[in-house]
């Protein structure tokens, strides 16, 4: 056992020492990657981990090349990290998506991908999404098919004529899209869904928001009860009200007639939301004959459905294209990396998961407030669990800047 590194605090060294799944959440500029590297030699020094069995991934490239410089000189200076280095340029050290590209390379005949494939950086996949975006578009001017007649009334309708908005809305839901775990089948889903005559979904979440309501303010009024007589009026109505009835009751409360004299502005001010509040998801309700809901999903479904079809045959339309020039963005890197270890129909990891799971004794992310859905799926994927966890994850809600790409800290 090598002596402990005097460098990291009580609290760093209580992460080194961890072990199972740990997440190390800590502010900018506490030294979250220094504990990792730390964590890292740690497992080098005194349980004789290879690094070659040891996955440490991050999201930029001077990320990566900077955690690889302060690994080396750690080890550099340590005897027992020293006979590592030789496994240090095959060690799975960088990005996520360059340990994506590794795993779709080393398995591209299960995928049925050219094994000479390159990677288009953001300006050229730009560019032939563009292209592409352009074809297809093209073809739906010049069709008279029912989905091509309701494509150009979409471009008429929100694009006033002009397509510009309509096909950022197309690549914003594709890279939406392309950031779940399940791709596919969420977009089948959303099509499926705005296929129906009624908003079936929105009745259900009109009742869970109802319910989340009655939920939020009931505390509120039971601390304001003792001192707002109209506060514990309003506690009562909630507590035994039906969803019927309940928003009538709320908003008969308010009227002015039923406040006491000269104290209608103090009583009612503390309430001012709630009455606010419930005049708004009353209106939402109204009666089968004329329901707010059916009318706002009468206007949109139908134009809704078109864009997410549009997504979808873009996506179909830019996969082959991508596949014809022998090319991959990084989008298909995360997707293609998951098709290889995530089973979906069995709900768990595929047999080639279970072979680098094998392989690779720890799991090390840094920024882990910047992972989205498919990116923590694959890292799942990649993990151990039980009582071999051994995923060490460090970030900061705070200094996530990939919200844009659909990072959920």
């Amino acid at each position: 056992m090598n002596p402990p590194d005097n460098s990291l605090t009580s609290s760093q060294r209580q992460a080194v020492d961890a072990r199972g799944n740990v997440l190390v959440v800590a502010g900018a500029g506490t030294g979250k990657t220094h504990t990792l590297i730390a964590r890292c030699a740690d497992l080098i020094r005194n349980e004789d981990v290879p690094l070659d069995e040891i996955l440490i991934v991050t999201f930029t490239e001077a990320a990566a090349t900077g955690m690889k410089r302060r690994l080396r000189a750690l080890l550099e200076n340590d005897a027992p990290g020293a006979g590592q280095l030789a496994l240090f340029d095959a060690a799975p050290i960088g990005t996520l998506h360059g340990f994506c590209f590794k795993l779709v390379r080393e398995h591209f005949h299960e995928l049925g991908l050219d094994p000479h494939l390159a990677v288009l950086d953001e300006a050229q996949t730009r560019l032939l999404a563009d292209e592409t975006l352009e074809e297809q578009f093209n073809s739906h001017y010049e069709g008279q098919d029912e989905f091509s007649l309701a494509a150009q009334e979409l471009i008429k309708v929100y694009g006033a004529g002009r397509d510009e908005k309509i096909r950022a809305l197309v690549m914003r839901l594709h890279h939406y899209i392309q950031t779940r775990a399940d791709a596919q089948d969420w977009l089948a889903r959303q099509i499926d869904d705005f296929s129906s005559p009624g908003p079936v979904q929105w009745r259900e979440w009109l009742v869970e928001a109802i319910s989340d309501w009655r939920e939020e303010w009931m505390p509120v009024l039971e601390h304001l009860k003792k001192e707002n007589s109209k506060a514990a009026e309003c506690l009562q109505i909630l507590q035994g009200s039906g969803s019927q009835e309940l928003f009538q009751k709320i908003l008969a409360a308010d009227g002015k007639e039923n406040y006491p004299p000269k104290k209608f502005t103090a009583l009612r001010e503390p309430l001012e939301a709630l009455f606010e509040e419930a005049k708004f998801l009353n209106s939402l309700g109204g009666t089968k004959a004329n329901e707010p809901l059916a009318e706002d999903w009468g206007w949109v479904r139908g134009h809704l459905r078109t864009l997410l079809r549009l997504a979808a045959e873009f996506a179909e339309n830019f996969s082959a294209r991508k596949r014809a020039d022998g090319v991959l963005d990084f989008h298909d890197l995360e997707q293609f990396a998951l098709k290889l270890l995530w089973d979906f129909k069995a709900g768990g990891p595929t047999a080639t998961a279970g072979y680098w799971r094998r392989k690779l004794r720890f799991v090390f992310v840094d920024e882990y407030q910047d992972i989205n859905a498919v990116q923590d799926r694959i890292i799942c994927a990649l993990s151990r669990e039980g009582k071999d966890a051994n995923r060490f994850l460090v970030g900061d809600v705070k200094q996530s800047i990939y919200r844009f790409r659909l990072a959920d800290p």
